[in-house]
């Protein structure tokens, strides 16, 4: 293929993932808000009061981030009676990961089968990439624990938002599942993009930072990443391989193949560090449970 056939190739694929969000944006519920959330979470002199103002004016979010808050998963000091309570207990970037936790849960507000897939199922696999995610972001010491649950519970999602809007192609996609290979080749061959260029574009569009895009970007080709977000890319490839190895996967098969040991060696996992984590991962993935309301 020439250099100017390749190019009309790329440009077209990346018009069909534009247009692609344009339609998710468009018919999405709570999508402008969550964007603005986003918005005021990532402007440098924000506080934790604008976060807490534009959030309370939407009561049922509110009181859902409320309930989350007070799950197990956070462990707080004490029961938080209202928003203004859960935000001085979470904190600003936790406050907002809990707001992306609710919108998240309501865009899989079904239970709808489609072959193997099962929207239960890739919650529960977000949820699980999200908390192991920050867990070796923590341990490590690498990037920042925030970002890497931000982009763990969203790596995936460009496969809800393909069963929603492209569904009987993505039927295609299900059909060609098997442990031997992972599916982004024939997503991209279909569609001209995969998941996780669809999901980078949809965390751009809702305002989320450059890491937390460029980590869902490149989850299944961390080592082909080279920018400031490295570490955090690292973090969720490691955190999405391991939850997809223990059986916790988004579309019911493991083909997700183990991240390069330059990864691991970028995130200074030597012998100790790793046997950490590996003790911590069984607890981790538990109480990541706790955030569902699916």
């Amino acid at each position: 293929m020439s250099a100017t056939s390749s190019g009309s190739v790329a440009s077209s694929a990346r018009s069909s993932c534009d247009a692609l969000v344009d339609q998710i944006a468009s018919h999405t519920d709570g999508l402008e808000m969550l964007r603005e959330i986003m918005k005021i979470a990532s402007e440098s002199g924000a506080s934790l009061d604008d976060l807490r103002r534009v959030i309370q004016s939407d009561p049922a979010l509110s009181a859902q981030i409320v309930r989350r808050a007070n799950s197990k998963y956070y462990q707080l000091s004490y029961r938080a009676a209202d928003l203004s309570q859960a935000a001085a207990l979470l904190g600003f970037h936790e406050l907002r990961n809990v707001a992306l936790v609710v919108f998240l849960s309501r865009v899989l507000d079904s239970h709808r089968q489609h072959g193997t897939f099962h929207r239960v199922r890739l919650w529960h696999h977000s949820l699980g990439v999200a908390a192991v995610a920050h867990l070796v972001s923590r341990i490590c010491c690498c990037g920042a624990p925030a970002e890497a649950f931000a982009a763990g519970l969203i790596h995936d999602f460009g496969y809800a938002f393909l069963d929603v809007f492209r569904h009987r192609d993505f039927g295609r996609i299900l059909a060609s599942l098997n442990t031997k290979a992972p599916t982004v080749s024939a997503e991209r061959e279909l569609f001209g993009f995969d998941h996780a260029e669809l999901g980078a574009a949809v965390a751009e569009r809702l305002n989320m930072s450059a890491t937390v895009a460029e980590a869902v970007r490149y989850h299944h080709c961390p080592a082909d990443y080279v920018g400031p977000a490295r570490e955090t890319v690292y973090a969720v490839a490691v955190a999405n391989y391991l939850c997809s190895r223990k059986g916790w996967t988004s579309l019911g098969v493991h083909n997700v193949p183990a991240p390069a040991d330059t990864v691991y060696a970028g995130l200074q996992l030597d012998s100790l560090t790793l046997s950490v984590l590996l003790e911590e991962l069984p607890q981790t993935m538990d109480r990541a449970q706790w955030l569902d309301e699916l």
